[in-house]
């Protein structure tokens, strides 16, 4: 949880460890990240989920996630079709993330 709520700044909603471990954060406005630990998926060496989110301040939620000790799956860059953003690995929930600018935010390029 304090890989989404600490490095990435999404704020967390509701958690619980009752019935499986779990947590919900608030993405935007109109949208929430819900993340479900699955016993019963077979355990693989490279992550089963990706997530996509649109971010402000890439090069500071960067820095964050360095600071976290994550994995990074490639660092910040403009990609060939202009998005700039950069991937992590979630060292909590072994999901593979990919963090980009949010439209219309200027990102260094």
């Amino acid at each position: 949880m304090r890989f989404y709520r600490d490095a990435i700044g999404l704020r967390l909603i509701d958690e619980w460890s009752d019935r499986g471990r779990g947590a919900l954060f608030e993405a935007s406005d109109t949208a929430d990240v819900e993340l479900v630990e699955m016993a019963a998926v077979p355990d693989v060496d490279e992550p089963r989920t990706t997530i996509g989110l649109k971010i402000i301040g890439v090069d500071d939620v960067h820095a964050r996630v360095m600071a976290v000790g994550a994995k990074i799956k490639a660092p910040p860059r403009t990609r060939a079709w202009g998005m700039y953003g950069f991937g992590t690995f979630d060292p909590e929930w072994s999901a593979d993330q990919y963090l980009r600018a949010r439209h219309g935010t200027r990102e260094r390029s």
